[in-house]
């Protein structure tokens, strides 16, 4: 009997390790490297609840400290000057996308979205 718990025990902890998020993160803002500006405008009927920076060469990851935007809101972000693939929506079990789009960010350079 204490093999088969075991291997359960196991099997879950080996599952869960998997699952670990192993993305990379990245600052918005990066010493010595220019910027630009990406405002996201709330157009929809619910309150964007994530929002994610993805550098398109490296894929890591910056999640901004203000996620939520209301509806009929704003939100201005200030990043490093690159490739960017900008994901935000809803969060919940339903997820609303209000942007799934991929931008080249000037130096100086003001996008926004959608």
């Amino acid at each position: 009997m204490r093999k088969p718990i075991l291997f359960l025990i196991l099997f879950l902890v080996s599952a869960c390790s998997e699952t670990t998020d192993t993305a990379q993160t990245i600052q918005l803002v990066r010493p010595n490297l220019p910027t630009g500006k990406i405002t996201l405008r709330n157009n929809q009927d619910f309150t964007v609840g994530v929002v994610s920076f993805m550098d398109c060469k490296t894929k890591a990851v910056a999640k901004p400290a203000r996620q939520q935007i209301l509806p009929g809101e704003s939100a201005t972000y200030e990043l490093s000057a690159g490739c960017y693939r900008i994901v935000s929506g809803e969060a919940g079990l339903s997820f609303n996308y209000l942007t799934d789009a991929t931008r080249q960010l000037e130096a100086g350079q003001h996008i926004i979205l959608p």
